[in-house]
């Protein structure tokens, strides 16, 4: 198989139930990040069934498009059989957020610990994580909150001529509930659609295997207007990626 990179991929292997290397709870219950946030216990992602996806091939990459730390144990999960978690998380943190961001980043803390005890290839089949929350508020976007509403273009991910001439010729989109692809990853999925790579999808509120899917041509679909129109809707951080204040109206005097 082709890969990301020109290198001999590493067997795959099961995820185990071994202690997370140089981490105990105590030590991140105390650490910056964990203050102010409800600790996770540290085998979530173990618990996850992922037998769906240890016989789908070599040419397999992935989308997880979960809710909030969701996305983050599936794809510790899947490392744990070989595959690379690439989070893709476009959204600020701040006071008053609307869209919670404290659990991912506990949940990539804590899967910085766990993956750097695994020999990933280097040419390890990507895993993209995003948040399928990033477009439902938690809270009114009323003035004061901290609007980090976020959404994902193409340009955030690989192109599919890079995937295919990598060997990657399916894409499995991890969903629950039957929610389908969002609005904004249609516009990736047509993309890859039309160079050849099939799109299918994992619904992980039932147990049945990947399926493919129709990715129809989705509104304004390769026009400048429709990435204009997603920075019109949301507030742009000036740092890279969304969010900031909402501003008190302004007031007129007179």
């Amino acid at each position: 198989m082709k890969g990301i990179a020109d290198a001999s991929p590493a067997p795959r292997r099961r995820l185990a139930g071994e202690s997370l290397p140089g981490n105990d709870d105590e030590a991140l219950q105390h650490s910056f990040i964990a203050e102010d946030m409800p600790f996770p216990r540290r085998d979530d992602w173990r618990q996850l069934d992922i037998s769906w996806a240890q016989s789908l091939g070599e040419d397999v990459f992935f989308v997880i498009d979960l809710p909030g730390r969701e996305s983050v144990w599936m794809g510790l999960a899947l490392a744990g059989s070989g595959f690379r978690p690439v989070p893709l998380y476009n959204a600020c943190c701040g006071p008053n957020e609307v869209i919670d961001q404290g659990p991912i980043m506990q949940a990539l803390l804590r899967g910085t610990a766990y993956l750097s005890d695994l020999a990933l290839a280097n040419d390890a089949p990507p895993v993209f994580l995003l948040d399928a929350n990033r477009m439902r508020p938690n809270r009114a976007l009323t003035p004061g909150a901290f609007d980090n509403r976020w959404q994902i273009f193409p340009q955030d991910f690989p192109s599919a001529g890079f995937l295919t001439g990598n060997g990657f010729t399916r894409v499995v989109l991890v969903v629950r509930d039957d929610s389908g692809a969002a609005p904004d990853l249609t516009h990736v999925l047509r993309r890859w659609k039309e160079a050849g790579i099939a799109i299918e999808m994992k619904d992980m509120a039932n147990s049945l295997l990947p399926e493919p899917i129709r990715v129809t041509k989705p509104p304004w679909y390769r026009s400048v207007w429709q990435r204009l129109q997603v920075l019109v809707g949301l507030r742009p951080a000036w740092q890279g990626g969304f969010g900031s204040v909402i501003p008190e109206p302004s007031k007129s005097h007179g």
